[in-house]
């Protein structure tokens, strides 16, 4: 059963509410998005952050294939889930109704391209025809990491798993609802999370099994040998700004 708890963190000159989620297991989701700390109940601590993968933004320059917040086009997300068979029913892959819906999004971006040949607008005929033919590339790049089969992992939270795309670059997949989360276990903050742990866990032996908690940005400052600009930037730009500049101690039972 999960419970979610609200706790109040200092940001700025407003108080924000943080969301702590925790699964059966000892799985516990510390963060408001777009990133995430996932504690594992093997005492790992891993980023995950959602949207567009840095490398997969990579692979997209020059398609024009990305929006102004960082997400990848409706259109492009459409070309690369459509489906001819989720038209009459036929598609026995999960989500077969996304994929109709993507279809239909398709079929009427042509009609507009067939309508404007039509009326003789030639110069903007050429223009979208240009651009649908640059997209449907970027939806090409786009499946070979959202699209791949993957394998199943570590034991997660009930209903998702951990699997990998084609480049082998590992991902979390949510089922209810359907998300799909890619980590980065290299994340500087993630990795002080993992280290505070390890510290109190060893100041406490075997009397207790210490609870996990975000760091502070003092702990930050010090593990990662920054200065508080560069950790506001760093929190900033991972979505942890919501990280607190207190805590509690440490809790274990």
């Amino acid at each position: 059963m999960r419970r979610v708890l609200q706790g109040q963190q200092q940001q700025g000159n407003r108080r924000e509410p943080v969301k702590i989620c925790w699964w059966t297991g000892g799985w516990c989701l510390a963060g408001n998005g777009p990133s995430y700390l996932l504690f594992c109940p093997n005492k790992e601590v891993i980023h995950l952050a959602s949207g567009l993968y840095r490398q997969l933004r990579q692979s997209l320059k020059g398609y024009s294939a990305i929006g102004s917040e960082g997400e990848l086009l409706p259109l492009v997300r459409a070309l690369a889930f459509t489906s001819s068979d989720a038209i009459y029913d036929a598609d026995p892959r999960p989500g077969a109704a996304n994929r109709k819906w993507a279809t239909y999004v398709v079929v009427r971006e042509i009609e507009a391209l067939i309508r404007q040949f039509q009326l003789g607008e030639r110069k903007i005929f050429e223009r979208r025809l240009h651009r649908l033919t640059t997209l449907i590339k970027a939806a090409g790049q786009y499946q070979t990491y959202h699209a791949a089969p993957g394998v199943p992992e570590l034991k997660g939270p009930p209903g998702s798993f951990f699997a990998h795309d084609t480049n082998r670059e590992r991902f979390w997949v949510v089922s209810n609802p359907r998300v799909v989360y890619r980590c980065v276990p290299d994340s500087p903050i993630a990795g002080c999370a993992q280290s505070l742990w390890r510290q109190e866990q060893a100041r406490w032996g075997d009397q207790c099994t210490v609870l996990y908690r975000v760091p502070i940005r003092k702990e930050l400052r010090v593990h990662l040998c920054l200065d508080e600009p560069a950790i506001t930037k760093l929190a900033r730009a991972e979505g942890f700004d919501w990280l607190p500049r207190a805590t509690r101690s440490s809790t274990c039972y």
